[in-house]
């Protein structure tokens, strides 16, 4: 009898307890966070922040989390007519750290040691900072202008140190940096069989992976997981691409694939192209060029040179 009489005493002691243990409140904002960033990797054009950039913005804190807040650039990069090609339309000035805008709510400061992360381009329903999800690299298609990056294709990410004292002055996103770099392959000569022919696709592969599939990523590391594939099929509008005989002999159009690989380890990486022409299979396979090389650009892997039949 005594040992059920102390069981019950301990259960409504705990219960009691339970009770007593006061739920998370939410945490009075006391003022807004002023946010600055830049967006000058290779990947993105190396100029900065576009008209179609919109960030997601996370902050935690000793209060609710603020999640997924909408912001846009104070300021965006602004394309202006070549003068040497009419109706051809480059860069104009570059753009570096400017502020970014909230689109509605505002990132707050609440009582509590802060973490701010974000992100771009921004999604809708993003609710876990440590599960975006990625875009499928393992399909793409030639960008209509190398100059205008596909939003589709970057994504990049940024996040400021702990704080805990509320203060008006801007923090700082610094660079955001991309989760995927680029990779510039120029043509390799063609046999003379394949003129007048149409290039349909090129499959792109290597021993490890390379495209994300469906893979989600930790903006608060940088931790990419889930499916990935170690190959990429770059696939030409409707009938494919005539191949024409030029001044260095039978050319395909430069190719400008985003890889989701760690760079240092591309550049050791021998990767293999598969040019499908009219059905038919001509392979080639090579390395970037590496950091000692006068064309060495970082964020962007150059094939140039390295592939031959």
């Amino acid at each position: 009898m005594k040992t059920i009489r102390f069981v019950a005493m301990l259960a409504l002691t705990v219960a009691v307890m339970a009770s007593c243990k006061k739920e998370p409140q939410d945490v009075k904002i006391v003022g807004d966070i002023t946010l600055t960033g830049e967006y000058t990797t290779y990947l993105h054009g190396g100029n900065g922040w576009l008209e179609s950039d919109v960030l997601g913005v996370f902050v935690t804190s000793d209060g609710f989390p603020q999640k997924n807040l909408e912001y846009k650039p104070s300021e965006v990069l602004k394309m202006v007519e070549s003068p040497y090609v009419p109706g051809y339309f480059i860069p104009g000035d570059p753009v570096g750290n400017v502020t970014l805008t909230p689109a509605g709510t505002a990132a707050g400061f609440k009582a509590g040691e802060h973490n701010i992360y974000a992100y771009v381009p921004y999604a809708a329903g993003n609710e876990d900072l440590k599960a975006i999800p990625l875009p499928d690299l393992t399909v793409q298609n030639p960008v209509p202008d190398q100059y205008t990056p596909d939003a589709k294709y970057n994504f990049a990410y940024a996040s400021i140190a702990p704080f805990s004292e509320y203060s008006a002055a801007a923090k700082d996103f610094g660079n955001f940096k991309s989760a995927f770099v680029q990779m510039t392959v120029p043509s390799p000569d063609f046999p003379a069989e394949v003129e007048g022919k149409k290039l349909t696709k090129v499959v792109v592969s290597a021993g490890s992976s390379i495209a994300t599939k469906k893979a989600t990523i930790d903006i608060t590391n940088g931790q990419i997981t889930g499916d990935t594939a170690n190959s990429i099929e770059y696939v030409f509008a409707g009938e494919g691409e005539v191949l024409t005989k030029g001044f260095f002999g039978i050319s395909a159009p430069t190719l400008y694939l985003v890889l989701s690989i760690d760079e240092d380890a591309a550049l050791a990486t021998t990767f293999t192209f598969k040019y499908v022409v009219d059905g038919k299979e001509y392979t080639c396979s090579g390395r970037p060029i590496g950091k000692d090389s006068k064309m060495y650009t970082e964020g962007n892997l150059n094939m140039y040179g390295s592939l031959a039949f």
